[in-house]
């Protein structure tokens, strides 16, 4: 632990130990650097990690915390989630058991070896895929009792979840333009002001996983899957707040004008996406042809969608700089000895896959670069049945609580959380597909604190909805004593 965490862990327990809006200030502001810190390079113990794991301890050990929890248990995306831990150490132990000479020839030896010992790996760069099954399930937990508690405290739940990612977006910003200045000056980051203070070995590779954020790092898709996905929400939260945009034009700068990479380019198209559907629904509602019903919001949204990406796929194929920066970027790409190790590491992931009949490795057994590839490789089958299954869900779920609401009245004034449940769950949406396609699941923080918003979102709809038809009900029965007590009078 460096002198930097022994200086500030007093201010960050206090202000964690408040709870509500300063815990989740902090952890906003912590939350870029816990992405690669925490659990990149070596899996050093830095100042997020700590922060993460005092996150977690002073929340659940807080009065009242735990009767929350159990609300939270009771959720089946919850349940999914924890039963990843459980899923892949039955996958690790039968995978050791049956196909122990595959494993050995198709991730070596080391990767065996940390497969067979669990947590008594030295490679903490592979074993932090399964210590992180397990915190993800905290984090979670942590970020639903404590949002639970700022509401009974009489904090503005919505204001909260809202300044955590406006605060988490300028975080990331200031750390990926950080990076860029050492890039034009040279000055390799803090080292000659820390150099004679203690050792550099944790702190510069926590800040070798800081650089991924910024697209010069051999792994520069880390700015497409933890800006993308926000901004997305930015995007929806300008329905109702415009100063969001704002906001929402330096992320979309950031992405296009810093990151070197093309699939940093899967933010700004979701951007678009979104902020196309927006506009369609606004001029459509504006003439009064948009209906409530989750069907005909199906069918507008998937056909708006179509028509979007038709338009620009047009508009963009037609720009000849658009095409030669695309094509440019891809033949880099794929010369590059970066693309050859990918491409080398995802052709062992579907091959553990298939020579498991379906098995896995277990989460640490190989690393992909994808999250996809993760869980089919590690995970299998089980794996991409309790993904799935909390995609599902989680899509569903936006129009369940959206019905339930239309149905039962619910508006902002009396459900503090209704106008977040799309704009988070789109977020929460986004980060699992560009999860999918850019990066391991289990390694960001941000995905898990958004499952946990997303989490108490749905609870608080939910909550409000059985009160709202507990009191309809409850006014019908007294409605009908009255008459047959009138009745029986003969009146």
């Amino acid at each position: 632990m460096n002198i930097v965490t022994a200086a500030l862990l007093p201010f960050w327990l206090m202000m964690l130990w408040r709870g509500g809006r300063h815990a989740f200030l902090i952890l906003a502001i912590l939350a870029p650097l816990m992405n690669s810190a925490a659990f990149g390079h070596g899996g050093a113990i830095t100042v997020p990690w700590v922060a993460s794991l005092l996150f977690v301890g002073t929340t659940l050990i807080s009065r009242g915390a735990w009767g929350h929890a159990k609300t939270l248990l009771r959720q089946r995306e919850f349940q999914l989630i924890c039963l990843v831990p459980l899923v892949n150490f039955v996958v690790v132990m039968l995978s050791q058991i049956f196909y122990e000479g595959k494993i050995r020839v198709l991730v070596g030896e080391a990767a065996f070896t940390i497969g067979r010992e669990l947590m008594l790996s030295l490679f903490p760069q592979h074993i932090n895929q399964m210590v992180y099954s397990v915190a993800a399930p905290l984090l979670v937990c942590a970020v639903f009792c404590n949002l639970a508690m700022a509401r009974e405290r009489g904090e503005d739940v919505e204001k909260i979840a809202l300044d955590f990612f406006v605060f988490y977006a300028v975080s990331a910003i200031t750390i990926i333009l950080w990076e860029r200045v050492h890039q034009i000056t040279g000055i390799w980051y803090w080292s000659d002001m820390f150099h004679s203070t203690y050792s550099m070995t944790a702190w510069m590779q926590s800040v070798n996983g800081i650089a991924r954020l910024s697209g010069s790092y051999p792994e520069p898709s880390s700015l497409a899957y933890h800006l993308g996905p926000l901004a997305v929400m930015f995007v929806w939260l300008s329905y109702y707040k415009s100063y969001y945009y704002g906001l929402l034009a330096i992320l979309a700068a950031v992405i296009m004008f810093i990151s070197t990479s093309t699939t940093a380019y899967i933010g700004i198209g979701l951007v678009g996406l979104s902020a196309g559907l927006l506009f369609l629904r606004w001029c459509l509602e504006g003439l009064g042809s948009v209906k409530e019903g989750a069907s005909e919001r199906a069918l507008f949204s998937l056909g708006a969608a179509t028509c979007i990406f038709l338009i620009l796929g047009v508009v963009a194929m037609q720009n000849a700089a658009f095409v030669e920066q695309m094509l440019q970027s891809l033949l880099t790409k794929h010369e590059s000895s970066s693309y050859q190790a990918r491409s080398y590491a995802d052709a062992l992931g579907v091959s553990a896959f298939l020579d498991t009949n379906g098995l896995g490795v277990g989460l640490g057994g190989h690393l992909t670069n994808s999250g996809a590839l993760l869980i089919m490789s590690n995970l299998g089958i089980a794996g991409i049945v309790l993904v799935g299954s909390l995609v599902i869900i989680a899509a569903m779920r936006v129009f369940v609580d959206h019905s339930a609401s239309r149905r039962l009245g619910l508006s902002g004034k009396n459900v503090s959380t209704s106008r977040l449940r799309i704009p988070v769950t789109a977020a929460l949406l986004t980060f699992l597909v560009t999860h999918s396609l850019t990066a391991p699941l289990f390694i960001s923080p941000l995905l898990w604190v958004s499952v946990g918003v997303f989490l108490y979102v749905s609870c608080d709809i939910r909550a409000a909805a059985r009160v709202a038809t507990s009191s309809k009900q409850m006014s019908r029965s007294r409605r009908g004593v009255a008459v047959a007590f009138a009745e029986n009078r003969g009146l």
